[in-house]
């Protein structure tokens, strides 16, 4: 690490592991995939949103990082890519909470303190599901949609009527602040009006001391159209498609435009990442399985290319 005029200019790859804004005790590790960049550079409330000084590092692999002293959880950031002609600042696509859709990444601790008793998922043949849209469940009309705090009010009637399961309609971060869930934006992010990632967690914690499990909802048949800084992020495409990210062909073709995303560039793009948090794995019953950082967000349905899967996750956690 080399300081120059209290700039911080990095030298080699970052040693720590992970994928997006991983905090430490004295900074931060930022590494992201964008394999046809010529150079990637991080900007943010720690450097003056200077796009030019902070240069990440090539790892190989299309995989860039560096780990910058003094930036720090609930500061703002972007990536700037650099591919011919073309200066794109970037969303992380990694990160879990953002200022808005077409706003900044924050740099964000995942920790939480759990206090959910002896919480057991409740048997398939025995839930009492309840859909629940967290934007209109318990909202201010005329106002500001519902959240997680204000959904939280209403456990004990849910509770009283039975429910011991609740499935949340998706919560990924989606345009403006109103909609369905059904047109996100960022894979990894929580709906910033709903109270982003830590109200999640607070949401689930206080769902399991009542004996109820939560349902996510997860959309990965199509993403967006609008508000997407992962359509063609790092400046290569082909054609009129989406780029890294998105189906080259046919297959992206969708109802709602040619936004089907590719997921294997996701796990391209994680080969760094130890399932920190909300990342897609395979448990021992062939389910497929979505953590938030340990056990706590138990299950899931996932909607991808016109299949449905519904998933269970027993009481697991990291084992990072």
């Amino acid at each position: 690490m080399i300081a120059r005029l209290g700039v911080q200019l990095q030298t080699q790859p970052a040693s720590l592991g992970g994928m997006g804004a991983i905090p430490h005790n004295h900074g931060t590790v930022f590494r992201v995939w964008a394999p046809f960049a010529s150079s990637v550079h991080v900007a943010g409330d720690f450097n003056g949103w200077n796009g030019s000084v902070a240069a990440l590092q090539s790892e190989g692999n299309g995989h860039w990082s560096i780990d910058y002293r003094n930036a720090h959880p609930g500061q703002q950031y972007k990536y700037v890519i650099r591919n011919g002609n073309q200066t794109l600042w970037r969303i992380d696509p990694r990160e879990q909470q953002v200022t808005n859709s077409v706003g900044n990444s924050v740099i964000f601790d995942s920790s939480y303190s759990w206090n959910e008793g002896g919480y057991q998922t409740p048997t398939w043949n025995e839930m009492i599901i309840y859909e629940m849209h967290v934007g209109t469940f318990v909202d201010d009309p005329g106002g500001r949609p519902g959240n997680f705090a204000s959904a939280m009010t209403k456990l004990d009637y849910l509770q009283g009527i039975g429910v011991n399961a609740i499935q949340l309609m998706p919560v990924n971060e989606f345009p403006g602040d109103y909609s369905w869930g059904y047109n996100p934006s960022y894979p990894f992010t929580v709906e910033e009006s709903y109270g982003g990632p830590y109200e999640l967690k607070a949401f689930v914690n206080a769902a399991h001391q009542r004996g109820m499990a939560v349902l996510l909802d997860i959309v990965h048949n199509h993403w967006g159209p609008t508000d997407m800084e992962l359509w063609r992020f790092d400046g290569w495409h082909q054609g009129d498609k989406g780029g890294i990210f998105f189906y080259q062909d046919q297959r992206s073709v969708t109802p709602w435009g040619d936004t089907r995303p590719r997921l294997w560039s996701w796990r391209s793009s994680a080969v760094h990442s130890r399932q920190r948090h909300d990342v897609a794995a395979r448990v021992p019953n062939g389910w497929v399985a979505l953590g938030f950082g340990s056990q706590h967000a138990i299950l899931f349905r996932w909607r991808i290319a016109g299949w449905m899967v519904a998933g269970a996750v027993g009481q697991q956690r990291d084992q990072r």
